[in-house]
């Protein structure tokens, strides 16, 4: 039975001991009630979707429903490498016709992920790190239920200097961080934006500066690619 008015959550996270625990703690310390959960982008969208169908489009019938998204989850392939499937559900749920705040709760606690996760194109409303202290999950919780964003206190500065470094890149400079991001070689980059490899270069050493690194390994790292 809902202990409150109607404060449900989804949690989407291939670890099933990690949601237990959540699980277990939100019930315990919170008005918070498990709405559903998933181990699988496949299996999340369809979690989703189909609470969604039954509320019938009405902003979760009166109450607040938000998503708890892991953004890594493993690959089901042999390599069992990382990768951001929980930003394609994240992407899913804001583009729904009945979307909800979303959560991202992650191991990662880099600048430029969280500020990646926070910006236009994945949209996240929240993040807070799997290292953080349990209530601050609740926190963000119930942040979010009121529409506010919330970030977890000691990642903030470093949201921030990423943050200003973007803001302060020109429209080219963006592009090739862009592409730089996607994996692309400075040549490759070079037939892409039709400028020659000296011009990228310099571009890049720009973009370096911007960013406070000296080498494309930190950037991408700080921007959470590496």
């Amino acid at each position: 039975m809902p202990k409150s008015l109607g404060l449900r959550y989804l949690i989407f996270d291939d670890h099933p001991m990690l949601r237990d625990g959540v699980k277990r703690w939100l019930s315990d310390n919170s008005d918070w009630d498990c709405a559903g959960e998933a181990s699988a982008y496949e299996e999340a969208v369809r979690v989703f979707d189909e609470l969604s169908a039954a509320s019938g489009g009405l902003a979760w019938n009166g109450g607040c429903l938000a998503a708890i998204v892991d953004a890594s989850f493993r690959d089901k392939g042999g390599e069992g490498r990382e990768n951001t499937r929980g930003f394609e559900i994240i992407r899913h749920i804001k583009a729904s016709l009945n979307p909800c705040p979303c959560i991202v709760y992650s191991s990662f606690d880099w600048g430029g992920f969280v500020e990646y996760a926070m910006g236009n194109e994945i949209g996240a409303d929240a993040y807070v790190t799997k290292n953080a202290d349990s209530s601050v999950l609740i926190t963000a919780l119930n942040e979010v239920s009121h529409g506010r964003h919330f970030i977890q206190g000691d990642i903030i500065d470093r949201f921030l200097q990423v943050r200003q470094a973007v803001s302060c890149l020109t429209r080219t400079e963006q592009r090739i961080l862009d592409l730089a991001c996607e994996g692309k070689s400075n040549p490759e980059i070079a037939v892409e934006i039709d400028k020659n490899v000296r011009t990228v270069e310099n571009y890049m050493s720009r973009i370096y500066d911007k960013f406070g690194v000296r080498t494309r390994s930190e950037l991408l790292r700080l921007r959470g690619r590496d």
